[in-house]
């Protein structure tokens, strides 16, 4: 049987990792992962929805001395810093979205997760260098270097679809979350009403806990 010649690049391989896609992220909180040097560094965590691959989770290092609060939702500096190293992958994301010529200013503070909620962005991976970290003993095996999912290209805001609320019912809830110190608070007060429970969207809307959620919404009210 004759030898059929095929594109030399079907015997490229690849690393099976995510790679080249548009993205949209669902949820942005800050936290730690015991995968990610042994959870001992604060991260931003993105949750993110892509058409190609289920539970996409994107992590930034943050940098040292950043202290997690409001069970994720925000971090202070313990020396009261307000910005971000240029070193840490948090820092190169922000440069990157000036590159791209975002102005992030206009959906709120780094240092608030829900800052990221909604936004889309087509991620590739790239190699990245971090100057002396060989001599600080971190990616030593990797000399210095690692590759992560960096964004090319915003893709822009995510449109949500409304909602459709009773008014008594929206009132309720509303009463209900200015008066929860915390977002879990609400939640588990909120799940308790009838008219939650039996409404798919609306539960996805108290479940929220970024930007677009029905908790941080009605208290900016």
């Amino acid at each position: 049987m004759a030898k059929q010649p095929v594109q030399q690049d079907e015997w490229d391989t690849e690393s099976g990792l995510p790679d080249d896609l548009d993205a949209w992220i669902n949820r942005a909180y800050f936290g730690f992962n015991p995968l990610y040097m042994d959870g001992k560094v604060p991260l931003l965590i993105w949750e993110c929805e892509s058409a190609h691959y289920d539970n996409l989770s994107v992590v930034w290092a943050i940098g040292t001395g950043w202290v997690v609060m409001r069970d994720g939702a925000s971090v202070e500096h313990e020396k009261g810093k307000k910005r971000f190293v240029n070193t840490s992958l948090y820092g190169r994301l922000i440069e990157r979205m000036k590159d791209l010529g975002v102005d992030m200013s206009q959906y709120g503070s780094p240092r608030e997760a829900a800052t990221w909620d909604g936004l889309g962005f087509h991620l590739i991976r790239e190699e990245i260098e971090f100057k002396g970290a060989v001599d600080r003993g971190i990616l030593v095996e990797r000399g210095g270097k690692t590759v992560h999912l960096m964004p090319t290209v915003f893709l822009g805001v995510k449109k949500d679809e409304k909602v459709e609320i009773p008014p008594v019912v929206e009132e309720k809830l509303v009463q209900l979350a200015k008066a929860s110190p915390t977002v879990k608070q609400f939640q588990i007060g909120a799940m308790k009403i009838p008219e939650v429970q039996s409404n798919e969207q609306l539960r996805e809307q108290v479940l929220d806990t970024g930007a677009t959620g029905f908790y941080e919404r009605a208290r900016k009210q």
